[in-house]
């Protein structure tokens, strides 16, 4: 054996790079010893493997994974090296767009829990109606018949979550529904019933499909509770509508501000209905 070979422990002390991951990279074949004792099965390197293993910390510090390292170090091609580079720099820009989208989301989701914090112990005190001016607001949406059950509900909003992915939107919360038909003599058990997820207006596209709630003003209340909740503050919401000249433009809306996910009984949901309206 040349004499110039060192022990696997040797360039383990002298690269700063474990045993243990020196044996791995032997493994997958990405760098194997220069030297194996038949007899005692030890490993031995060249001081060329120093330089190897300075090159693969340089590239795993720029985010290169060990297969990508193996395709940078096997085709030392001036021009592979750019083409490999690009394609790591859009894939990174990729995952930045992404997370991006998370902490758009992740704010949504924040602001919607500390509103619900200040308004959480009055509701269902006093029913309040309010009026409110909304612009042109685009979103995503699975319609279907179904049950107002929270397993159907649930079975809806995976199907949005997909849709979302697939048409690659960032979406605003909260999520909310449109119950089509008249609220009042509503059948629990056969409602047609659309769930949505507003889109914000920076991914949105002409491939996206989207659907649009109209520019105008909506009267709206906050409650906490399931179906019969909502419909003695609908009625109430009515009667405002009708004592103050109004009359009703569409469908109603509810916005789930406390959804499913965290308030984990219909008991427990804090929903607002809004409903368009026009003098």
């Amino acid at each position: 054996m040349d004499t110039g070979y060192l022990k696997i422990g040797d360039i383990s002390k002298l690269t700063n790079t474990p045993i243990k991951t020196l044996r791995y990279y032997d493994k997958i074949d990405l760098i194997k010893p220069g030297y194996v004792d038949v007899e005692t099965n030890f490993r031995y390197y060249s001081h060329s493997h120093i330089l190897a293993l300075n090159i693969i910390k340089k590239l795993k510090l720029e985010g290169f994974t060990l297969k990508e390292i193996k395709e940078l170090i096997s085709n030392t091609n001036f021009e592979n090296f750019i083409k490999l580079y690009k394609t790591k720099i859009k894939n990174i820009d990729n995952e930045i767009s992404n997370l991006q989208k998370v902490k758009s989301r992740l704010n949504s989701r924040l602001d919607l829990l500390l509103n619900t914090r200040n308004i959480k112990d009055s509701i269902n005190k006093n029913i309040i109606i309010e009026t409110k001016q909304f612009p042109k607001r685009e979103y995503i949406s699975i319609r279907n018949r179904c049950s107002l059950t929270v397993e159907s509900v649930l079975n809806l909003c995976n199907k949005v979550m997909y849709k979302i992915n697939e048409s690659n939107v960032n979406i605003a919360l909260p999520y909310f529904s449109i119950c089509h038909g008249d609220y009042s003599t509503l059948d629990t058990n056969n409602v047609d019933f659309e769930l949505c997820a507003f889109v914000q207006s920076s991914s949105i596209n002409n491939d996206n499909n989207l659907k649009t709630l109209p520019e105008g003003l909506y009267v709206y209340s906050i409650y906490q509770g399931g179906y019969e909740i909502s419909k003695v503050v609908y009625n109430n919401i009515i009667k405002w509508i009708n004592d103050n000249g109004y009359f009703i433009t569409g469908p109603v809306i509810r916005m789930y501000i406390y959804g499913i996910e965290f308030a984990r009984s219909i008991d427990q949901l804090i929903i607002e209905i809004q409903i368009p309206v026009k003098k």
